[in-house]
């Protein structure tokens, strides 16, 4: 007998460019589901003669694969972060600047129709092994929603949910052949340098910011389909809801008045911040966004002192800067 442990656990996927993969390997994940294959239960009303009805049958089937990963850079020359293949599963566009030797990267929110689709957007499927201790898992052509947190002291974190076809089987396989790559060594989030900077506002910056949190909202459809194998066809990104929330000391309103801001001001914010800055070509990574306040600043209790709850929407103006990941040139 073969018992199964959870830490044993992995997801492995090819990292790399578009149209430079890496060769297959798992990489660091937490807060992994392990209800990884959804079926369509078919409730059963035949009467059959019994004091009950017939049972159930299984449907249509789907997989979902839900995990968190850090935010980092890369160690391999010329190729991106390892998690970084999964935000082009997400939605955003990757752009690969520079030469042989010194090819470096940036990422940014751009159009979610697949990028093979006639015309082509820039949606690119992954493909996602769950590794459950010699049982794995097989998903295909993988599209998700990501949400970004980066709270002061701690590991920024990019959660992901994902769905995907499943195999139609699990396969059982030999531990030692997975290739596991640690990448990266991730640092926390310090010394970002944030700023908020508007016509009227002006650049507002060396405020207390406790944590930025960015959910793409991505829209996810399933795509039933009586063609479909399992009664699905790879799933598609039909649009999305950013949804920002910045979690800023309250101070004086010579400095900054949110509530004056949201009301009456009414306009785009660029928001930019520098994780690890100093640490270089694919390391270092500039994050910007533009951005409304979309609600009434509210001020809450934190350890006696007043922070305001910032909510925001990603602003889709012409010329505004969607959620943009760029990393350094060296």
């Amino acid at each position: 007998m073969y018992t199964r442990l959870v830490r044993k656990t992995s997801v492995s996927w090819s990292a790399g460019a578009s149209g430079s993969a890496t060769a297959e390997a798992a990489y660091r994940v937490s807060d992994l589901n392990f209800d990884n294959t959804r079926f369509d239960i078919i409730s059963n009303n035949n009467y059959v003669g019994a004091y009950q009805s017939d049972h159930n049958r299984a449907g249509g089937r789907r997989g979902m694969v839900n995990f968190t990963s850090e935010f980092r850079g890369s160690n391999v020359a010329d190729y991106p972060a390892p998690e970084m293949r999964l935000l082009r599963a997400c939605g955003f566009e990757e752009t690969a600047a520079g030469g042989a030797g010194s090819i470096y990267y940036s990422y940014a929110l751009g159009d979610p129709h697949l990028a093979s689709s006639s015309p082509a957007g820039i949606l690119s499927g992954a493909n996602l092994k769950v590794n459950n201790d010699r049982l794995q898992h097989v998903f295909s052509g993988c599209v998700g929603n990501v949400v970004f947190n980066w709270t002061a002291g701690q590991m920024p974190t990019m959660a992901f949910t994902f769905e995907g076809l499943p195999s139609g089987s699990v396969a059982e396989i030999i531990a030692p052949s997975i290739n596991i790559s640690q990448g990266k060594t991730p640092v926390p989030v310090q010394n970002y340098a944030l700023t908020i900077s508007g016509a009227s506002l002006g650049v507002i910056s060396g405020q207390v910011v406790q944590s930025v949190t960015y959910d793409v909202g991505n829209i996810i459809d399933p795509r039933a389909d009586i063609n479909g194998t399992y009664g699905y066809s790879a799933p598609i990104i039909t649009g999305r809801e950013p949804d920002i929330t910045i979690s800023i000391e309250a101070n004086a309103t010579g400095t900054v008045d949110w509530e004056t801001a949201f009301s009456t001001t009414a306009e785009e914010l660029l928001v930019s911040f520098t994780h690890q800055d100093g640490g270089g070509k694919n390391v270092e990574c500039v994050v910007s966004f533009d951005a409304y306040l979309s609600d009434y600043p509210v001020m809450s209790d934190v350890n006696g002192k007043f922070v305001y709850t910032l909510k925001m929407q990603q602003s889709v103006d012409s010329g505004a800067t969607p959620l943009t990941l760029a990393y350094a040139a060296s």
